[in-house]
């Protein structure tokens, strides 16, 4: 048990680290994948609940779709793209009700 000023100081350090944002995602790469006849994803582990993954043709992300994988995976092939065309692919974070920052954009282009 605390005293009260204590007790306070660790009402404050638990509260503030609820409202935390969630870590960046880093090692983001993207590459046309010709094996799974797809787009290759891969970026590291962040402590999250989940990843939350947009694509598009566009570079300002209007139209995008998006993709929701478990806090676990740290790899996806996106399928079903049409040929000879660009892609842009962000990633982010989500724990609890709060995103991270999206990733910079990478550039592919489906062959």
């Amino acid at each position: 048990r605390f005293s009260p000023k204590k007790e306070r100081e660790h009402e404050k350090t638990n509260v503030s680290a609820a409202f935390k944002k969630p870590g960046a995602v880093t090692g983001f790469t993207a590459k046309s994948d010709y094996y799974y006849g797809g787009v290759k994803l891969k970026w590291k582990k962040v402590k999250c609940d989940k990843y939350e993954i947009r694509y598009s043709q566009k570079k300002n992300m209007k139209k995008s779709k998006k993709v929701i994988c478990g806090k676990n995976k740290t790899s996806l092939v996106i399928k079903k793209l049409k040929k000879n065309r660009k892609y842009y692919v962000q990633i982010r974070t989500k724990a609890g009700k709060k995103y991270s920052a999206w990733s910079k954009v990478k550039t592919i282009s489906k062959r």
